[in-house]
């Protein structure tokens, strides 16, 4: 090995990352441009002080529509309004709001407040401070005697209300809600249907249908798609090869679907089906000192705050002995 590279191998290295904020003051070139710095200092080999200084802008989160009432299928003549999210940590003097490709508005919430068939399409939003447009929001507006009404994203965990809505000035009756063609609720004034703590079973089709008094017999279908809230979690070993008396770090990973990061989980461990450290806000067992008697099939549970979603990760099987080993998992 060369001096030089034995200096480096020596090196101490501080990392800081140094934020800039905007200023309200910065002209219009420069707001919505976030920017970081990565500040390393070192040694040089000469023995003088080096300082790298590198650019990083912050990663832009996409724009998300939220939308009130949340649905999108209306009736002509409702109402709607329609939000552009962005991250708060850019500065927004404007939004851009686009229907299929036509520019539509500037402002942070578009209001449409009779709907008529020309604005049925594909939504999509920007703020001033983002390159990345939202995902579409397409919204349909009917003509039609009756609609089910669902909200556009439905997570696991979520417990969402379906709505069998008709024509308003009409009188209607004998509301039916279907299942992939099989009855699962019938009311003779009740116009809602309330599914409690969905998982992924919960998907599929659904349908409703109502009798308009003077109109007859009316239907409309939806189909509902429900959306992993967070994946299934991994156990992980640190370190990967362990010693009798070592310390161990097990880390439950799981990640948390984009649009659903302020979602509290909570974590616990298990060794032989034996809880070993309760559910807690932390994704990490600690032993100090790694015994024989830690050997042992080791699983995570993930679970959210109100318990309405519960995840298990693949067993990991640790064998403590004298000498150094490999987990396996199962």
């Amino acid at each position: 090995m060369s001096a030089g590279n034995s200096n480096r191998s020596n090196e101490e290295e501080e990392v800081q990352w140094l934020d800039t904020r905007l200023s309200e003051k910065a002209d219009k070139s420069e707001k919505g441009t976030a920017a970081g710095i990565l500040s390393i200092t070192g040694t040089h080999e000469g023995g003088e002080k080096l300082i790298v200084a590198l650019n990083n802008s912050r990663a832009e989160a996409r724009p998300i529509i939220s939308t009130v009432p949340d649905t999108g299928k209306i009736f002509n003549g409702e109402s709607i309004t329609l939000t552009c999210n962005v991250d708060d940590s850019y500065y927004h003097y404007h939004y851009n709001w686009q229907i299929n490709t036509w520019k539509i508005g500037i402002e942070r919430s578009y209001v449409i407040k009779s709907a008529e068939f020309k604005d049925s399409g594909d939504y999509t939003c920007k703020g001033s401070g983002t390159s990345d447009r939202s995902d579409p929001f397409t919204l349909e507006v009917s003509n039609d005697w009756v609609i089910l009404q669902a909200p556009r994203s439905v997570y696991e965990g979520d417990s969402p209300t379906l709505r069998c809505h008709h024509w308003k000035g009409y009188s209607a009756e004998n509301t039916i809600f279907y299942k992939a063609s099989k009855v699962i609720k019938e009311s003779y004034t009740e116009s809602d249907l309330y599914l409690n703590i969905v998982d992924k079973s919960s998907a599929g089709t659904y349908k409703c249908s109502k009798v308009i008094k003077g109109k007859g017999k009316h239907e409309d279908s939806t189909e509902i798609t429900v959306k992993e809230l967070f994946s299934d979690p991994e156990l992980n070993m640190d370190p990967y090869q362990l010693t009798v008396g070592a310390p161990l770090t097990l880390t439950c990973a799981t990640r948390l679907a984009p649009y659903k990061t302020g979602t509290e989980l909570q974590f616990a461990f298990y060794r032989n089906g034996q809880k070993v450290q309760e559910f807690g806000k932390s994704n990490q067992y600690r032993v100090k000192s790694s015994k024989l008697y830690h050997s042992g099939d080791y699983t995570c549970e993930v679970r959210t705050a109100t318990d309405s979603v519960r995840k298990t990760s693949q067993k990991l099987n640790i064998n403590i002995k004298g000498t150094m080993t490999r987990p396996e998992i199962l």
